[in-house]
């Protein structure tokens, strides 16, 4: 069913109706608009951005000493952005969904040293968690041209961004003795809860090129009742290309994404309700994208805080209204692992190209 809906997606966006740089590599809970809330209406027009994807890390070998730990983390985020008031103004809004689980099974078995009466002890730990967030974002824009000037692809944007979540989570832990002589004995303890919170409150500037863009954000999150967050975050992202060449196929587009801690607060706070995909903490990612044609393809490091650093490739297809990325991620830490797969569509709406500018074909 999911495969046939993007399928429609994508289609639909082919025939619709050209992009510049977008951050679409693997921060699996981030699009342009995450990552600076002034980037809302950059592209002109209105765009609309649907991704999904999941990430999966597995580490230890089952021993107490070194249980077996699994995470998953899944995500679907859509987005919508324009501007309005004679392109004055860009708007945005956004809903999402982000679902995460974790567990820890470790076990001494017959053949391991033990007590003599216990064949078999068994500690499970398990933690589920799920959110759905939705949000508008506000970023007027400030014009750099001359009167004479028809291009308006350079401008300064101050911004706002205002979410709200609604989150749930359920934590168990299971414990099993099997004796030699003796009835074999579980204890269990289970607990669930749900809230909701303040989300993604930002103030952004971002300066914008027809080349790319630069900018800096700072947000409040409010990761549990008791708990908030700020932190900063510095985007930048630029496209080479030969300038000599008036409508070049090559070009070279590396991206940065940074995020950074400026303070927290843990009053009084449940730690089960603020997991890494709320609390960021200090995140890194790099993209070194290229287009030849209509095709894209690259590599990235993505370095969060709360999962395994990950290196991996991007490959895509760019049309006049739509691109379509797809990025796979491999731990490096743990190279047996599964890894991450992400998928991007975004499309732009009611296009009117007044410019040959290889950025746009990005």
């Amino acid at each position: 069913m999911i495969c046939k809906f993007l399928s429609l997606l994508f289609f639909c966006g082919v025939c619709v109706s050209v992009f510049g740089q977008e951050l679409q590599s693997p921060q699996i809970n981030q699009n342009a608009i995450f990552a600076n809330p002034g980037l809302a209406g950059s592209k002109g027009q209105t765009r609309v951005c649907l991704s999904a994807g999941a990430i999966s890390n597995t580490i230890g070998n089952h021993t107490l000493e070194s249980p077996q730990q699994t995470t998953t983390h899944s995500n679907f985020l859509i987005s919508a952005d324009g501007l309005i008031l004679n392109k004055s103004i860009g708007i945005g809004g956004y809903i999402s969904n982000t679902n995460y689980s974790k567990s820890n099974i470790g076990y001494v078995g017959p053949d391991i040293p033990q007590d003599i009466d216990t064949l078999l002890y068994k500690s499970e730990i398990s933690l589920r968690y799920s959110n759905i967030n939705a949000g508008i974002v506000v970023a007027p824009k400030f014009y750099l041209y001359s009167n004479t000037s028809t291009d308006k692809s350079r401008f300064i944007s101050p911004a706002l961004s205002f979410g709200i979540r609604e989150s749930s989570y359920k934590t168990s832990s299971d414990s099993t003795f099997l004796y030699s002589n003796a009835p074999s004995a579980s204890y269990g303890h289970s607990d669930q809860n749900s809230y909701f919170s303040l989300s993604h409150i930002s103030a952004g500037v971002l300066y914008n090129t027809s080349k790319g863009y630069c900018g800096i954000k700072v947000s409040y999150l409010q990761s549990s009742i008791n708990r908030f967050d700020i932190s900063g975050a510095f985007v930048c992202a630029h496209s080479f290309y030969n300038k000599k060449i008036s409508n070049p196929r090559f070009s070279f587009n590396p991206q940065l994404y940074l995020a950074f801690y400026l303070k927290t607060s843990e009053k009084n706070t449940n730690t089960i309700q603020a997991p890494y995909f709320v609390n960021q903490g200090a995140t890194c990612n790099v993209n070194l994208d290229f287009r030849y044609g209509k095709f894209l393809f690259g590599t990235f490091l993505y370095a969060p805080k709360y999962i395994a650093s990950s290196i991996g490739i991007m490959a895509g297809l760019q049309f006049a209204s739509t691109r379509v990325v797809l990025n796979y991620m491999q731990s490096y830490v743990n190279t047996n692992n599964v890894g991450g797969f992400y998928l991007s569509v975004n499309i732009l709406l009611k296009n009117k190209k007044t410019s040959s500018d290889p950025i746009n074909e990005n």
